[in-house]
């Protein structure tokens, strides 16, 4: 007796579909977490797929080194077809330092427009708020004032502002003199904001805010001065100043480490390191519900196991840590994005109702499936 042959429609199944899913963690002092996902999904005359991200966290107020933040990220199939899953990790980072030297005090009218806007040379001046502005003038007696102030009033105009802090006795050639610390600001009556001045020694004694040959006398005239400034970096995940350390993924440490060194840089000071702290990671063996690294070359995580519909996968990303090395000088606000990059594709099987290796094979060249219940068998890199 002849069997009837299925039709096409009846055999026409889903080949492939990609879902692609970025999850973003970003932390430090001003910056917070964001989650963003997308999946594909493709439908046939008799199957719906989708597979996608899913999270649990909350963001953090405030994102300080040595504070891990929960971040759990787990693979779910809300379609209809079993399907196989690998993950790949990527992140970047939005970062502002200080530049070395501030900018100096523009005399043009045109370049005082900047500083309305707040920046100068397309950096960002740094601005005082209120708590600092009282602190300092709290120091001592106004000392510095453009010619404009109205003493009586205490109106504020536009220039420079400086306070007599701390008096020193120092002793140069046998004789001992006092020495005085200053401090200030410049203010901008056009947009009512209060400008730090750039930090420098003078002597190795004591500090001033003014970049400038003029001696210690405060009333000679102050004629160039520079504010303190930031300068925006963005810098990519495939940025030569990523470093990834895969070296201990697996367990028991199941931690990734991204840092961010920059260019130039002669020490760690301004090192940026991250620690993305894994969960439930296997190996090529037949425990389900974990994931597998298969090199630390091409930084994938496959899961270890068919995920039929419904189902959710174990965690991969358990944690993120701002590493409790990262020093104050490494940047005054940072954003870091973590962005966890989902591929997927369906369980296939062949008219005797076996899984066959036609579409894991897309996910890496060379895996293969149990005919009978599907599990994964991944090509190491040592194999």
């Amino acid at each position: 007796m002849k069997t009837k042959k299925k039709s096409k429609k009846e055999t026409k199944v889903l080949i492939v579909a990609l879902g692609v899913a970025a999850v973003t963690v970003a932390g430090s002092t001003f910056a917070w977490f964001t989650s963003k996902d997308e999946v594909t999904n493709r439908l046939s005359a008799s199957a719906s797929y989708g597979v996608s991200i899913t999270e649990d966290f909350t963001p953090p107020s405030n994102w300080v080194p040595g504070q891990e933040v929960k971040k759990e990220v787990s693979v779910i199939n809300t379609g209809n077809l079993p399907a196989y899953a690998k993950l790949e990790l990527k992140g970047a980072f939005n970062i502002e330092t200080e530049t070395a030297n501030g900018e100096e005090m523009p005399q043009t009218e045109a370049a005082h427009e900047d500083i309305k806007n707040g920046k100068l040379n397309g950096h960002k001046l740094a601005e005082l708020n209120a708590k600092e502005i009282t602190s300092l003038q709290a120091g001592g007696y106004l000392a510095y004032k453009p010619a404009t102030y109205d003493v009586t009033t205490g109106t504020m105009v536009d220039g420079l502002y400086l306070y007599r802090r701390e008096i020193k006795d120092v002793t140069e050639g046998g004789q001992t003199t006092e020495k005085y610390d200053y401090t200030g600001y410049y203010y901008c009556e056009h947009n009512q904001k209060y400008y730090a001045l750039k930090t420098q020694k003078i002597n190795d004694e004591y500090s001033m805010d003014v970049l400038t040959n003029m001696s210690q006398n405060i009333d000679e005239e102050v004629d160039k001065i520079r504010l303190r400034s930031y300068e925006e970096k963005v810098i990519t995940a495939d940025d030569t100043q990523l470093t990834w350390d895969y070296t201990k993924a697996g367990a028991p440490d199941e931690i990734v480490t991204v840092t961010y060194h920059p260019t130039g840089a002669t020490d760690t000071k301004k090192d940026v390191k991250i620690n993305i702290k894994l969960d439930n990671i296997g190996d090529n063996t037949t425990t389900t519900n974990t994931w597998f690294i298969v090199d630390t070359t091409n930084k994938c995580f496959y899961y270890n196991g068919l995920l039929p519909s419904g189902d959710t996968t174990a965690n991969l990303v358990k944690s993120v840590e701002l590493d409790e090395s990262v020093k104050q000088e490494a940047f005054s606000a940072m954003d870091f994005d973590l962005t966890v990059m989902l591929e997927s594709i369906q369980a296939d099987k062949d008219e005797n109702d076996k899984y066959t290796n036609k579409t894991i094979t897309s996910l890496q060249t060379g895996a293969t499936v149990d005919p009978d219940n599907g599990k994964p068998i991944w090509k190491s890199s040592t194999t």
